[in-house]
């Protein structure tokens, strides 16, 4: 194995030691259960992709005419994670996005997806994330409202 990766893997073990040790699995005892942690954990979900796009627009040329802006290398990692994330194969080898899957395995497990699909649905009609967030407009609970105002 590369041994920058192997080192990489080291530095990381702490931390993910405690995420395979963290407490919500316990607390993952139901499927009702489930279904709560992914109503909100959607939200998160939603968040990656966007900080993801925003880091697209900032560190690579998403407009037209195209010129070479920033890093080859860096370019290429965010288009590369962009394609994962955006344009991934489901489970029947069709591209969906991750969020888009996470909605499917919401709706297969019975969570509401009805929240965030509001929330998409406001973004998509024109009003800012900043200002559905500011104002918590789709009542999310404090720790999601949290983790989203400080991601991005």
């Amino acid at each position: 194995m590369n041994p920058k990766i192997t080192e990489i893997k080291e530095h990381i073990l702490p931390l993910r030691q405690l995420l395979l040790e963290h407490p919500v699995y316990q607390q993952l005892r139901h499927l009702d259960d489930l279904n709560i942690l992914m109503e909100q954990h959607v939200f998160a979900v939603w968040d990656f992709m966007a900080l993801l796009k925003s880091l697209q627009f900032g560190l690579t040329s998403t407009n037209a005419p195209w010129m070479p802006i920033g890093n080859p290398k860096t370019r290429r990692l965010i288009n590369e994670i962009v394609l994962e994330e955006e344009s991934d194969m489901d489970i029947e080898g069709n591209p969906s996005s991750h969020y888009e899957m996470y909605l499917q395995s919401m709706q297969q497990s019975g969570a509401n997806t009805q929240q965030v699909e509001r929330f998409i649905a406001r973004l998509l009609s024109g009003y800012s994330h900043k200002e559905l967030l500011k104002f918590n407009v789709e009542q999310l609970k404090d720790y999601t409202l949290e983790f989203v105002n400080t991601t991005f």
